[in-house]
């Protein structure tokens, strides 16, 4: 537990100061003449689960995560995006619209996620492990980024609570495989909407190229976010070694899983590959799966700040089809947390 607080504290402190004096060394012609390019739009299915965990595999916490992206290609200027009018507007009036001075990127997804305590099998409410917690969400991410530099934002609505279906989602799924039955269930969170707004910045910082088919780089990024569904300020630093860091570093997330990975970036005959290590800190505000409803009464837990967490794994692309793989420790997040989150992630992406 001290050895939680500490990371959680110092972590955020040090990449925050970091963000704010590290020069940017990458030229832009360097960036002129490795910009992505797409191969046009593509399909991703991501799925999170802390059973196959590296570390104390386990079914509590973040219990499980299934989520299905899709995105346009990357286009030359920002009027050439094609999505609903509305977020057109949205997206028009905010500070990621330079015209052609950049690429761009849409892309959606819709994911579900459960919460669960460490005791799956008592039927009574627990009251010192966190809620019985489901979300269903519908996200936008719109991406400009050029020059070594990305800008990120998020638009995320959906709801916590029954209407998730993440109770018969869990269920169904111990049946198949044999689980233990979750019995607690109906002290689950209430129905309510939920919403977060989130920006992202981020650097690629001292790229180096170590050989011709072989790269290295540092990415550093930056994140904002408000919502009733979270609201949390964070920073984090990437390393990453492979084949394809000049044209992807603007799809680099804290957790690896939650980044829509929408490129081409070799021609199809050709394997790309990246290995990558992302340290990050954040503090949260407030979290809806531990702070409970907001307009009902409800079970929740005292919610800890400062949070850090480490995420390691790979990427290989082939042909048109991408894999990602990434587990992912973290501190705690609540007060007397029985065990800290780790999982592992997924990610198969089909472009098309």
């Amino acid at each position: 537990m001290l050895l939680s607080t500490y990371l959680a504290k110092h972590i955020t402190r040090a990449l925050t100061l970091i963000c704010s004096v590290l020069p940017i060394v990458v030229s832009a012609d360097q960036h002129q003449q490795v910009l992505a390019t797409s191969n046009g739009d593509w399909v991703q299915f991501s799925f999170e689960n802390d059973a196959f965990g590296l570390i104390n595999t386990s079914d509590n916490g973040y219990s499980n995560g299934l989520e299905w992206s899709w995105g346009r290609a990357i286009v030359d200027d920002f009027d050439e995006l094609n999505m609903p009018t509305w977020l057109t507007g949205l997206y028009g009036y905010s500070y990621l619209n330079h015209g052609a001075s950049r690429q761009y990127q849409i892309s959606y997804s819709v994911s579900q996620r459960m919460y669960t305590p460490d005791d799956l099998q008592q039927a009574e409410l627990i009251e010192s492990d966190r809620p019985y917690a489901g979300t269903l969400l519908w996200q936008s991410t719109l991406r400009s980024f050029g020059d070594g530099i990305a800008d990120n934002l998020s638009i995320t609505l959906g709801l916590v609570g029954p209407g998730s279906l993440a109770e018969q989602t869990q269920k169904q799924v111990h049946e198949i495989i044999d689980a233990k039955e979750p019995m607690g269930w109906d002290n689950q969170l209430s129905n309510e909407p939920v919403f977060r707004v989130e920006a992202q910045r981020l650097y690629q910082w001292a790229y180096t190229p170590i050989s011709e088919n072989v790269e290295f780089d540092t990415v550093i990024h930056g994140n904002a976010a408000i919502g009733n569904l979270m609201s949390d300020v964070g920073a984090g630093m990437s390393f990453r070694i492979g084949n394809i860091l000049s044209h992807s570093y603007a799809f680099v997330a804290q957790a690896a899983s939650r980044s829509n990975n929408g490129y081409q970036v070799k021609p199809a005959s050709e394997l790309s590959w990246q290995l990558f290590l992302t340290l990050y800190g954040r503090y949260v505000f407030n979290d809806i799966t531990l702070d409970g409803n907001n307009f009902t009464d409800s079970h929740s837990v005292e919610l800890t700040n400062q949070q850090a967490m480490i995420n390691s794994g790979f990427m290989l692309n082939w042909q048109n089809w991408g894999l990602t793989f990434s587990v992912i420790r973290g501190t705690e997040q609540y007060k007397d947390q029985p065990s800290t989150a780790n999982f592992a992630a997924v990610n198969i992406n089909y472009r098309f």
